[in-house]
Formats: C-alpha cells, sequence, structure tokens
C-alpha cells in the first residue's frame, strides 16, 4: 500500500492512495489543482497504472477543490487517463463547477467517466459494482 503526497506552493495539495487496495485508486484534491498539481498527479497515476495486473478504478475526491485554472493545459498533461490499465474514473464534488471541470478534463479519457454530487454516491455505486461482481462468481 502506499500514499503519495502531492503539493503546489500554498495552492492546493492532491493525496493519492489505495481506496481498495490493487483495485481502487482514491485520489483527493484539496485548493487549486494547478498545472504542477497535474503533472505530478500524472506521473504517481502512471507509475500505479504501470504495476497494475489488471485495470483499476481512480476514485477522485474534489469535495475541497476549488475550480482548476486552465482545463486545456491540465487536460493535456494527464496522459493516464489514456493508459490501457485505468477502467473507471469515478469523480465527486458537490461543487457543479468543479464537475463541469472535471468532465472537459476526462471525456475523452478511454476509462469510463461517471460524475457524482457526493462521495457517499461514488462509494454505493462501487460498492453495488463489488456486489454484482462478487454474484457472478
Amino acid at each position: 500500500m502506499f500514499a503519495i503526497n502531492i503539493a503546489n506552493k500554498g495552492a492546493g495539495t492532491a493525496t493519492l492512495d489505495w481506496f481498495t487496495p490493487n483495485t481502487i485508486l482514491h485520489l483527493t484534491i484539496r485548493g487549486v489543482y494547478t498545472v504542477e498539481n497535474a503533472e505530478a498527479t500524472n506521473a504517481a497515476l502512471l507509475k500505479a497504472l504501470e504495476q497494475a495486473s489488471a485495470p483499476l478504478t481512480l476514485l477522485i475526491d474534489c469535495n475541497d477543490m476549488a475550480r482548476p485554472m486552465n482545463f486545456e493545459v491540465i487536460r493535456e498533461t494527464q496522459t493516464f487517463m489514456e493508459h490501457e490499465m485505468l477502467g473507471h474514473i469515478y469523480v465527486a464534488s458537490v461543487n457543479r463547477l468543479v464537475r463541469f471541470a472535471m468532465m472537459v478534463i476526462f471525456n475523452q479519457s478511454a476509462a469510463h467517466l461517471r460524475v457524482f454530487e457526493s462521495l457517499s454516491q461514488a462509494t454505493m455505486m462501487i460498492d453495488t459494482l463489488k456486489t454484482a461482481n462478487n454474484n457472478k462468481r
């Protein structure tokens, strides 16, 4: 298990950790998400995806995030979203503008994108999928 703290001088922070080991990555973003944050986050996610033996889900908690500064430049830095080991991206935010920004950033991802109004809604979806997968066995 790992935890990576990604910080930018005085602007915002991001933390990457396992939500469910080797299955679901949990990215928490707080404050202003800058291009520097995006580049560091991309590097950490690529490293995790390269080590994966099965497609991963990325759960992004944006509840304490301010609006990203530059959608287009940030989207260009997020090369992890095209990685073959990324299956799903779940974004959670109470802020409509942040949800919209995340849709703009990730709308061209090869992974399936779902946007939720809360982290609890996203985790309910995860629990539902886990239950469905367990019933298939």
